[in-house]
C-alpha cells in the first residue's frame, strides 16, 4: 500500500497588547531552543506565573504541560511579531504552522497569554487537514474560538453533519455532542500522546470512535478446550551490529542487540525515529525506565492495550541501552521461532 502524508495547517493573525505580545515572543521562542536541543534562556517571572514549573530544577516544565509530551514543546508553527495593530494600539502577532500545526496548545498559550486583550474582543482561528492521496475522511479542518472564560474547538464534520441533520458517522453513538467533554475510557493524555507521536491526525471524537470500532471482541470462548491453540505470529525488531561509541570502526560485525517484541506495527519517519507499538508487559521488558517515567506522571497507557514508542535514529544508528546499532530489521514469527532462531545466534557467538 502507498504511504501518505498527512497535513494539518494554519495560519492566523490577532491583536495583542505589547506586553502579551512579548510573552508569545518568549515562549515561542523557548520552545524552538528545547525543540532544537538549545538551552533556553530562564523564563520571565511572568511566564512563571503563567505556567508554575512542575519541576524546580527545570523552569519551563510549567510549558511542557500544554503539550503531549512534556519534553517535545513542539507547536508545529512559528511566531512572527507584526506591526501596530489597525486602531494604533498594541500589535499584531502572525502564528502559522505546516504540516503539523498544533491547534491545542497554541489556543492554550493565547489563552494565557492574551488575557487582557480577550476581554476586549475574542481571538480565533482556523486550521486545514488534508492528505497526499484521495482517501475519504482525510480532508477537513476545524475552528477555534478563545475567549476570556472559554476555549472552544470544534471540526468542520460536526458543522457539516449538523447541516445533513445527522450525527457525525465517526461518533460513536453514546458520545455526547460536548466538545470539551472528556471520556474516562478515553483520556485525553493518552490521545494527546499519540498526536505527539505522529501516531494519530484525528479529532479526540475521531479517536475515539476509531478505538472503540476497533476493539476486537473476546473470542475466548471460541476454541474448543481440547484443541491445541496454535501459536500466533506476532511482529519483531531486531537490533545488531552494535557498539559503545558512534565513532568507532569496527573490523568485524558488531555486538547482537534485542529482539523486541512481539509489536502492534513499526513505523520509520523520515530516517528520524523508529516508531511501534507494543503491549505493556513487552514496554516493561525492554524499556522499564520508560514505563516507570509513565506511571509516575500517572499516564494511563501504561494499561494498554497497547503501549506507543520510538527509538531515535542518531547520526544513522539506533541507540538503545547506551549501545549504538548500525543494522535493524522487522520480521514476523511466531515467540517459538524466535526463541529457537535466537538461540541458535547466541550458540554461534
Amino acid at each position: 500500500m502507498a504511504m501518505a502524508e498527512h497535513y494539518l495547517e494554519a495560519s492566523f493573525s490577532f491583536a495583542c497588547t505589547d506586553a502579551e505580545l512579548a510573552l508569545l515572543k518568549e515562549i515561542f521562542g523557548a520552545a524552538s531552543d528545547m525543540m532544537s536541543g538549545i538551552v533556553a534562556p530562564a523564563p520571565s517571572p511572568k511566564i512563571l506565573e503563567l505556567f508554575p514549573p512542575e519541576d524546580e530544577d527545570d523552569l519551563w516544565s510549567g510549558l511542557g504541560t500544554i503539550f503531549c509530551d512534556a519534553y517535545f514543546p513542539d507547536f508545529g508553527a512559528r511566531f512572527e511579531a507584526g506591526t501596530a495593530s489597525i486602531d494604533g494600539v498594541g500589535q499584531i502577532a502572525h502564528i502559522y504552522g505546516t504540516p503539523t500545526f498544533q491547534p491545542d496548545p497554541v489556543a492554550t498559550v493565547i489563552h494565557r497569554c492574551c488575557a487582557e486583550s480577550l476581554l476586549r474582543a475574542a481571538i480565533g482561528f482556523e486550521w486545514s487537514e488534508s492528505c497526499s492521496k484521495p482517501r475519504e475522511g482525510e480532508f477537513g479542518g476545524g475552528w477555534c474560538a478563545i475567549f476570556a472564560d472559554r476555549i472552544e474547538m470544534h471540526s468542520t464534520s460536526e458543522a457539516l453533519s449538523a447541516a445533513l441533520g445527522q450525527s457525525a458517522p465517526s461518533d460513536p453513538p453514546h458520545l455526547e455532542r460536548d466538545a470539551w467533554t472528556e471520556y474516562p475510557a478515553h483520556p485525553l493524555a493518552d490521545w494527546k500522546y499519540q498526536i505527539a507521536n505522529d501516531d494519530t491526525r484525528l479529532g479526540y471524537r475521531d479517536w475515539i470512535a476509531a478505538r472503540v470500532l476497533g476493539e476486537p471482541h473476546d473470542t475466548a470462548g471460541d476454541t474448543d478446550a481440547t484443541s491445541p491453540v496454535p501459536e500466533a505470529p506476532g511482529l519483531y525488531l531486531h537490533l545488531y551490529h552494535g557498539r559503545k561509541d558512534p565513532d568507532e570502526n569496527l573490523e568485524d560485525w558488531g555486538s547482537e542487540g534485542p529482539v523486541i517484541g512481539p509489536l502492534a506495527y513499526v513505523h520509520t519517519t523520515y530516517m528520524c525515529d523508529v516508531k511501534f507499538a507494543a503491549a505493556p508487559d513487552v514496554m516493561d521488558r525492554f524499556f522499564p525506565a520508560v514505563m516507570a517515567e509513565w506511571c509516575a506522571r500517572g499516564l494511563s497507557n501504561v494499561a494498554g492495550p497497547l503501549c506507543d514508542w520510538r527509538l531515535t535514529i542518531f547520526d544513522d544508528y539506533v541507540e538503545y541501552d547506551g549501545i549504538y546499532y548500525g543494522d535493524w530489521t522487522v520480521f514476523a514469527a511466531t515467540p517459538s521461532e524466535v526463541d529457537e532462531r535466537f538461540a541458535k545466534v547466541a550458540k554461534a557467538a
